[in-house]
């Protein structure tokens, strides 16, 4: 099975095992913020099973510290080491989390400063996800290019930019796609929901618009 593959463990290996949600709360604390590589997969597998994270901060150890942005070929834990100089045996939790800690504690980024700081820097920013609505189908490949997805859901282009620069979007948008300032549903992303389900694909019904 992949998973063998992955991580050398077997059915047999965790057979009668469970994890205890009393420790898990002990584990947590009064932590606040829950960091995660690749938290967009991670996120919504943990709180499925464990509703308390669903109260914390999230950030990513992979977009929110931008790896690529930085000159790194690959964001992959096993690459990032290489590059940072040091090797460890990957997929097994507590390795994989202490490996994570010397990545993100290192200044070898060419950034100056450490992952950590980049990482809780970003991880504070809000970022707004904007829809834009009855968008002309002609300006469709314009928003394409702009790195806006569509959903058929809510049959609208969407993208995610940082709050700071919800304004300048809008006015892009009514330069380039409507022609006219008009009213656009949108959903503020902190922290709290970051990399979660309940970020929605489709904008609401009682959204706020701007």
């Amino acid at each position: 099975p992949q998973v063998t593959a992955i991580t050398g463990l077997t059915d047999a290996d965790v057979a009668g095992q469970r994890i205890s949600e009393e420790e898990v709360e002990a584990l947590i604390g009064d932590a606040r913020l829950v960091i995660a590589h690749n938290a967009a997969f991670d996120r919504p597998f943990v709180e499925r099973r464990l509703p308390r994270f669903a109260e914390l901060d999230w950030a990513c150890s992979i977009s929110d510290v931008g790896w690529r942005e930085l000159g790194f070929g690959s964001s992959s834990m096993e690459f990032l080491a290489y590059k940072h100089g040091f090797f460890f045996e990957g997929h097994r939790a507590l390795i994989d989390c202490r490996a994570g800690l010397e990545v993100l504690a290192s200044r070898a980024n060419g950034s100056g400063r450490t992952a950590m700081a980049l990482l809780q820097e970003n991880a504070r920013r809000n970022s707004v996800r904007l829809w834009a609505e009855g968008s002309p189908f002609d300006r469709k490949d314009l928003l394409k290019e702009r790195r806006y997805r569509w959903n058929p859901e809510a049959r609208a282009w969407w993208t995610e930019v940082p709050e700071e620069e919800h304004e300048a979007e809008l006015e892009w948008l009514a330069a380039n796609v409507y022609g006219r300032r008009r009213p656009l549903p949108y959903f503020v992303v902190t922290a709290r929901e970051r990399y979660s389900r309940r970020v929605p694909e489709a904008y609401p019904a009682d959204a706020p618009r701007r």
